[in-house]
């Protein structure tokens, strides 16, 4: 709280700096805030000078309600006033960074990286790209990673996720991603099972595995990630125990679809390295895993079909709709693998991202409408969906259907026998569900409040 706001001006420096005490009455805390706003439109970057005085040299206290004036105000400041004063606005950016480059509590970095992207210049990509460097050295990714420190783990992620909006704007992959995948990934099993880490990781390799742009990277990331998939695609059972249907191996499915999809997206850029006896061993794992997918499929369309659209709304059947957009995606990607050869061509909205509707076309009964009226109605066709038989083929052998195989067919024993009573497998898809679970920049739990 505060107790009182003083300006002091000093002519030459032309600055004002801010004295802010503390206070416990709620309405001297509003004449301060419309003290401070009235300030902020007289001198936009004095005002700013004397709060981040406060944030970067003041007491913990003054620091706290410093940070939350910004937050609480910022959001209708910087369109009115910011936008208009681009020397303001680089001050504001400038304090910005020196606050994420020294020690940050999690509350004060989320408030920074909601505010700078409301930013005019932050459309300039060398912004982007040097805002994108200060999170990268606020998260270590030039320290060793320590798989068993989960404050050092939550703060990795925090800051990933919050850089991802920097790396979809244009800025550079290249150092998050080859820590994740050459530091992060092989020592996996090491990191705590609390708090989905394990899949939050995986989860922000893939969205960044999609924009790669320098390729001399995929090299080292392709090969940890087909690596740890064949961890998560185990072999099919030589022998299974009738009499005990938990005893086959317990399939993490929403690990599974981050690393197919991480797969994809590098392989992409490097063809060649799926071939030959690492292609037929990938695709041994693959038909075993589709067919187990396809059975857990099938039992999370049977629990769905029967709930009402209100009841799925709650948590414990929303996860089971976000499972079956999981196994999907699975199916998805697996059929990608099995063309000869492989063309990574098939495109996939991951599980946990939020899709956005796509601009409606004209309706078949418009078009037509729309067709008659000009003299030119046409009848509507479609065309088969096909797949290639080789990359060798061409001229007439290129529109033959490839032959009828059915990989995904329920094997024999106990996945064909009693499926209402199955258990259904696949811890990845267990509790929160397609959340992004901990992290995310709210640092809630061990570390939360304090400085890293």
């Amino acid at each position: 709280a505060y107790s009182a706001a003083t300006m002091r001006s000093n002519r030459e420096k032309n600055q004002e700096k801010i004295r802010i005490f503390l206070l416990e009455d709620d309405s001297e805390l509003r004449v301060v805030r419309e003290a401070l706003i009235s300030l902020f439109k007289l001198s936009a970057k004095g005002t700013l000078s004397g709060v981040f005085s406060q944030i970067l040299s003041g007491e913990e206290n003054a620091r706290e309600q410093a940070v939350k004036f910004l937050k609480t105000t910022m959001p209708q400041l910087i369109p009115q006033f910011l936008q208009k004063n681009e020397e303001a606005e680089m001050f504001f950016l400038s304090e910005a960074k020196k606050v994420l480059s020294n020690e940050v509590a999690g509350q004060e970095f989320d408030v920074f990286m909601n505010l700078i992207p409301t930013l005019k210049i932050f459309r300039k990509p060398e912004v982007v790209q040097d805002l994108a460097e200060v999170v990268a050295k606020q998260a270590g990714l030039t320290e060793d990673f320590q798989p068993g420190e989960g404050d050092h783990i939550h703060k990795l992620i925090a800051c990933l996720k919050a850089a991802l909006p920097l790396y979809q704007r244009g800025a550079s992959v290249v150092t998050p991603l080859l820590y994740l995948c050459t530091s992060v990934l092989p020592a996996l099993d090491k990191i705590p099972e609390e708090g989905e880490m394990r899949l939050n990781l995986l989860r922000l390799t893939a969205e960044m595995s999609c924009l790669v742009v320098d390729k001399s990277i995929v090299d080292e990331c392709v090969v940890p990630i087909y690596d740890l998939l064949l961890v998560y695609c185990p072999a099919a059972p030589e022998t299974v125990d009738e009499e005990k249907p938990g005893s086959g191996p317990n399939l993490q499915f929403s690990f599974a679809e981050c690393l197919l999809y991480s797969l994809q997206q590098f392989s992409s850029h490097l063809p060649d390295f799926l071939s030959g006896e690492r292609l037929k061993v990938l695709r041994q794992r693959l038909q075993y895993f589709a067919r187990c997918c396809q059975l857990y499929t099938t039992q999370l369309k049977a629990a769905i079909r029967v709930k009402t659209a209100e009841q799925l709304k709650k948590p414990e059947n929303h996860v089971k709709v976000v499972a079956l957009k999981t196994t999907s995606n699975i199916g998805v990607l697996i059929k990608d693998f099995f063309r000869t050869p492989p063309t990574y061509k098939v495109t996939v909205t991951p599980s946990w991202i939020a899709k956005t509707p796509p601009v409606k076309a004209p309706t078949a009964r418009v078009a037509s409408a729309a067709a008659a009226a000009n003299g030119k109605a046409t009848k509507r066709s479609i065309s088969p969906i096909q797949f290639e038989k080789s990359s060798e083929a061409n001229g007439a052998a290129k529109k033959k259907a490839r032959p009828s195989t059915d990989l995904y067919a329920p094997p024999g024993g106990r996945f064909s026998k009693d499926i209402g009573d199955a258990p259904i497998q696949g811890a990845g898809l267990r509790g929160r569900g397609g959340r992004r679970g901990r992290g995310g920049g709210n640092f809630r739990g061990r570390g939360w409040g304090r400085r890293w």
